[in-house]
C-alpha cells in the first residue's frame, strides 16, 4: 500500500473519528475489510470518471488512531484505469484518424496526411498533467477526510 501517508495530531476519541471515515467512504462504494475501535481498513472501487468523488482514486485506505495521532495510509491505484485511459486514448484516436484514409484507400499511403499527427502534440503534455491533477485531487480529498475525522473525534 503506502502510496500516500499522512498523520495529524489527535487527542480525541478514536470511535467518532473512525465513524467519520466510514461516513465519508461507505457512500462512495468502499468496502470495509477490517475494523476495530481504533482502526479501519477499506477497499475502494477505483476512479472511472473525473466527475466522481476524487476520494475514489484511493484503492485501499487504512486509518488508525495511535500514539496521539490519527494515521492514514492509502494506495492510489484507484486512478490507474483513468490514468491509462487519459494517456492511451488520444494516441489511439489520432492513429486511427491518420490511418483510416489509408485503409479506406486500400493501402494507398498517398492518402496519409501527417499533419493530423500535429494535433497529437499537445496531448504529450496534457495527458501526464491530467494524471498528476487526478492524483493531487485524490490526495487533497484524503487530507480533507483526515482533517474532518480529527475535528469530529476531538469534538466534546
Amino acid at each position: 500500500m503506502k502510496n500516500y501517508l499522512a498523520s495529524r495530531k489527535f487527542s480525541g476519541k478514536a470511535e467518532p473519528a473512525i465513524s467519520a471515515i466510514e461516513t465519508t467512504l461507505l457512500p462512495n462504494s468502499f468496502k470495509v475489510t477490517k475494523a476495530t475501535a481504533a482502526a479501519i481498513e477499506l477497499k475502494g472501487p477505483g476512479l472511472r470518471s473525473t466527475k466522481e468523488n476524487p476520494i475514489r482514486g484511493a484503492s485501499e485506505i487504512k486509518v488508525e488512531a495511535r500514539h496521539g495521532k490519527l494515521h492514514l495510509e492509502a494506495s492510489l491505484c484507484g486512478i490507474r484505469f483513468l490514468a491509462i485511459f487519459v494517456i492511451v486514448f488520444p494516441f489511439l484516436l489520432m492513429a486511427t484518424l491518420a490511418l483510416l484514409p489509408v485503409i479506406l484507400a486500400g493501402g494507398d499511403f498517398e492518402q496519409f496526411n501527417p499533419s493530423i499527427l500535429l494535433i497529437m502534440a499537445p496531448w504529450v503534455l496534457i495527458s501526464p498533467m491530467a494524471v498528476v491533477w487526478m492524483r493531487k485531487r485524490t490526495m487533497r480529498a484524503l487530507d480533507d477526510m483526515l482533517e474532518n475525522a480529527v475535528v469530529l473525534g476531538e469534538r466534546k
